[in-house]
Order: structure tokens, then C-alpha cells, then sequence
């Protein structure tokens, strides 16, 4: 009983953080907001859902850890994803939402940002 509890909790905290990620896909202002934003969100969300899936076969068939050898490649590959992506479009000239206020990646390059 309690496991069940536990599961649909962390079912119900990976739906909500895929419906705030993709809120926020609608909701930020530049591209490199809404890849922040829906990267951590999905993050989150997939190792949710996994960790409930690895408890609910962990209780129905015995102690089953397979699902967990998701999570770490989850993490390297969302990040890695979102990282080439967002310099991709750096580098393509996709411009920032006026709202911000620093740009990392124009000063790693030594690129000075023009001052209006």
C-alpha cells in the first residue's frame, strides 16, 4: 500500500514538472530560456517516472535495478543536448531577449558586446 502511494507520488511529480517544462517552453522569452526550461523540467520529470517504474517492477517482480542505469545517461545526455544546441544557436546568431543581461558565451569567445 505505502509503495503504491509512493509510486503515484513520484508519477504525479514527473507529470508536473513535464507540464511546468513545457509551460515554460510557451512562457520564456529567447531560445536559450525555453532549452533551460524544458531540459531541467524533462530531466527531472524522466528521472521521476523512472524511479517509480523501478519501484513498481521492484515490487511486482522481485528487486529489479536495470531502470536506474537510465538516470546517469539521462543526465549526461540532456545536458550534453541542451549545451550543443544552445552554442549552435549561439554561434547562428540567434539573438537573447532583451531582458538579458549578460552573455557568457559572447565573452568566452572574446567577442566585446557592443554597448548601446
Amino acid at each position: 500500500m505505502a509503495t503504491e502511494i509512493l509510486i503515484g507520488l513520484l508519477v504525479l511529480l514527473g507529470t508536473a514538472a513535464a507540464v511546468l517544462g513545457t509551460l515554460g517552453l510557451v512562457r520564456m522569452p529567447d531560445v536559450y530560456n525555453r532549452l533551460h526550461a524544458v531540459t531541467m523540467a524533462i530531466t527531472f520529470a524522466t528521472v521521476m517516472m523512472v524511479l517509480a517504474g523501478t519501484l513498481y517492477f521492484s515490487s511486482t517482480h522481485g528487486l529489479t535495478l536495470k531502470l536506474l542505469l537510465v538516470v546517469p545517461f539521462v543526465f549526461w545526455t540532456s545536458s550534453a543536448g541542451s549545451f550543443v544546441i544552445a552554442r549552435g544557436a549561439h554561434r547562428t546568431g540567434v539573438r537573447l531577449a532583451p531582458v538579458t543581461v549578460r552573455d557568457d558565451l559572447q565573452e568566452d569567445m572574446g567577442v566585446e558586446k557592443e554597448h548601446e
